[in-house]
C-alpha cells in the first residue's frame, strides 16, 4: 500500500513508541508485507524465523521487535 504523500519515519517511532536507528530522517512512501515491500516502504516482523528476511527485504524500513544493527540504507 502506497501512502498518498510520504511520512516521516520519526513521526512513525512517536506514534508506536519506538526508537529509530538507522536513518532518522527518512521519509516512508508506503507499507506492505515482507515479501512485497519495494524501497520506500516499511514492513513489520515480530517472528525471529523472518528477522532475516525482513532486514534482507526491499523495505526501507523495518519495524522489529528485536534490538539488532540497522543494515546499511535501511533504518529499524
Amino acid at each position: 500500500m502506497k501512502f498518498p504523500s510520504p511520512v516521516a519515519v520519526q513521526w512513525i517511532a512517536e506514534l508506536i513508541d519506538a526508537r529509530v536507528t538507522g536513518n532518522v530522517n527518512g521519509q516512508a512512501t508506503g507499507i506492505n508485507e515482507i515479501h512485497k515491500v519495494e524501497k520506500g516502504d516499511i514492513t513489520f516482523v515480530d517472528h525471529p524465523k523472518y528477522y532475516t528476511k525482513a532486514l534482507e527485504s526491499n523495505a526501507t524500513f523495518v519495524i522489529i521487535n528485536k534490538e539488532v544493527e540497522a543494515p546499511v540504507g535501511k533504518s529499524l
